[in-house]
């Protein structure tokens, strides 16, 4: 039996590029698995579209992972989990049956989160995942600034270089 999963991060811009879709959301709950496959279905209210085209609001973000209809469950360790109201950026890929999935699962999934007065992040939550990454990331780890972060997405998507620096250390901030 795993008990953990394993990622190699890939970075923002091809984060961006890759992903149909991009939106800043709140999550509104889950819906009841009715099918034989263990998959959890958020509810998210699209608060703004920052790519692609995203016709309805609320949408269903559809992950592998959580119980079936018939009660058996599969536990993915690092499956993204929202919290009702918690305001998220998911990077998504539309699915054939309507329902969205986060692109490169859980590198698409960002928490937003107050971090001082000053901040709010966006930020993963790998607490369940073993991150491999090369010898140049070393030292306290630098987060995402919301705002920051998503005016860059902004300028990427519009084809707009952007030097905007978006990573903190909390440390220093």
């Amino acid at each position: 039996v795993a008990r953990a999963t394993s990622i190699v991060p890939i970075s923002d811009p091809v984060l961006v590029d890759h992903a149909p879709a991009i939106v800043v959301g709140r999550v509104v709950g889950t819906l009841q698995n009715e099918s034989h496959r263990p998959q959890t279905l958020w509810v998210v209210s699209v608060v703004e579209v920052l790519k692609g085209q995203v016709d309805a609001s609320p949408i269903v973000v559809r992950e592998l992972g959580g119980d079936t209809a018939d009660g058996r469950r599969l536990t993915i360790y690092g499956q993204p989990r929202f919290a009702s109201y918690e305001k998220v950026l998911l990077f998504l890929r539309p699915r054939a049956d309507g329902t969205w999935g986060i692109e490169q699962y859980l590198q698409g999934a960002f928490h937003v989160v107050w971090l001082g007065r000053r901040h709010t992040a966006a930020v993963r939550d790998l607490s369940e995942v073993e991150v491999v990454r090369s010898g140049r990331h070393r030292g306290t780890p630098r987060v995402r600034d919301f705002e920051g972060f998503t005016d860059w997405i902004r300028d990427r998507v519009a084809g707009v270089p952007s030097p905007r620096e978006y990573m903190f250390r909390p440390d220093t901030h």
